[in-house]
């Protein structure tokens, strides 16, 4: 059984679930995901652990916010865990998620009992994005987000935005479902 809640105590207001009873372990997404992508893997890891998945700030059911940088990302994630968990925790991070858990780590040392990073984007972020393909599309991707209007809107105005290419590799987000885009 899980309950959804929202941070609020500060801006932006984060959503996220609970689920299950012991140590906490809080589960973060990677770019244009959210907390409902690590549905399929409950209730397994819920089995002696408190699992708290988190919509980061402008993804799935979390406000929206004037700046994106990593390091907005790591505030929003140390807040809630001082409020929210507020006891020694484990973080696994995904992509985008695996940058803020090693970020929260360094912040929050006397509560972090271990990160587990998933496909952390170390190598391809960072210092060397600069003039690379990837900042090309998070430009794009800001920029749609800046224009605001509805979830149609934004995803129009995304559909422009240059996205990487790798020889024999199909783009398959048309064909994805958006499992995190709110309504």
């Amino acid at each position: 059984m899980s309950s959804t809640a929202l941070h609020s105590r500060s801006e932006p207001s984060l959503r996220y679930t609970v689920s299950g009873a012991g140590q906490p372990l809080l589960l973060l997404h990677g770019v244009t995901r959210c907390g409902g992508d690590w549905e399929p893997l409950l209730p397994a890891p819920t089995a002696g652990w408190k699992v708290f998945t988190l919509d980061q700030r402008g993804h799935g059911g979390s406000a929206r916010a004037g700046s994106y940088l990593v390091t907005d990302y790591i505030a929003d994630v140390v807040r809630f865990v001082r409020d929210e968990i507020a006891a020694p925790l484990v973080i696994l991070g995904h992509s985008l998620g695996a940058r803020v858990a090693a970020g929260v780590a360094a912040e929050l040392p006397q509560l972090v009992r271990g990160i587990i990073l998933e496909d952390p984007p170390f190598h391809t972020m960072g210092n060397r994005i600069a003039g690379s393909a990837w900042q090309a599309q998070f430009i794009g991707m800001r920029d749609a987000a800046r224009l605001g209007g509805s979830v149609h809107e934004i995803t129009g105005a995304l559909a422009y935005a240059p996205t990487p290419r790798w020889p024999g590799v199909r783009n398959a987000s048309a064909n994805s479902t958006p499992r995190c885009s709110r309504p």
